[in-house]
């Protein structure tokens, strides 16, 4: 686990393969957003959230290839580059 500064980080825009997660803080779900779409990769995007508005918002706004709810990105098996395929399955 990485706590990552700047956005623009080498290891906030290059895809690492391994067990590896970098983390960067942010003040609003916008902001968030803002920082996932600047990323140059984008197969698929998870978020963690209980309000149904908020899992809406982010599958409508992030620019990735599937979106999961509460579910991890692991085993995403789709080969999709920054094109909408929004997925929502909630526990």
């Amino acid at each position: 686990m990485f706590d990552v500064a700047a956005p623009d980080a080498t290891i906030a825009q290059e895809e690492i393969f391994g067990p590896v997660v970098e983390v960067i803080p942010v003040p609003t779900i916008d902001e968030a957003i803002h920082i996932a779409n600047g990323a140059r990769y984008g197969l698929s995007a998870s978020v963690s959230t209980q309000s149904l508005s908020t899992a809406m918002h982010v599958g409508e706004t992030l620019e990735v290839g599937m979106t999961r709810v509460n579910q991890e990105t692991v085993g995403v098996e789709y080969q999709v580059r920054r094109r909408k395929a929004v997925e929502f399955a909630f526990a």
